[in-house]
């Protein structure tokens, strides 16, 4: 059986199309949303981790990936902060809808190094992982 993080790995690698500057940005995507929503999950982290999280976000924003592609990127990131923040004061179920956002930009790094055909190739991977990973079953 394949674990969650190999599943994820070869999501990754079909959305960087090959390209390790895409690749290595998704891995920092994903750890930073991590890092975040670990933040949100369990309140008594030590306060530093907050500050931790602002360097890592130096790092990503300011990688010549996301510098490159910054247009396409900033306005999806922007709506997932924004999902995010919603997630803290909605219902559970909405709210686990609302913090697998982050996957709209992953979908997004995959049209941008491989268009339509990327995508429908990174949702028919990483749709069904989401469902068995991160969605909690409705009573």
């Amino acid at each position: 059986m394949t674990s969650t993080r190999d599943q994820l790995m070869a999501v990754y690698a079909i959305a960087s199309g090959g390209r390790e500057d895409a690749y290595l940005w998704l891995l920092s995507w994903h750890g930073w949303c991590h890092a975040i929503d670990d933040q949100v999950d369990e309140p008594d982290r030590p306060r530093s981790d907050v500050i931790d999280l602002c360097g890592d976000a130096v790092v990503l924003f300011s990688s010549a990936f996301y510098r490159a592609h910054a247009e396409a990127l900033a306005p999806m990131i922007a709506a997932v902060a924004e999902k995010y923040r919603t997630s803290l004061t909605a219902w559970p179920q909405l709210a686990d809808a609302l913090r697998i956002a982050g996957n709209d930009v992953i979908l997004g790094v995959a049209y941008i190094t491989g268009g339509r055909p990327a995508v429908r190739r990174v949702s028919e991977a990483l749709w069904p992982i989401v469902e068995a990973t991160q969605l909690k079953a409705t009573p």
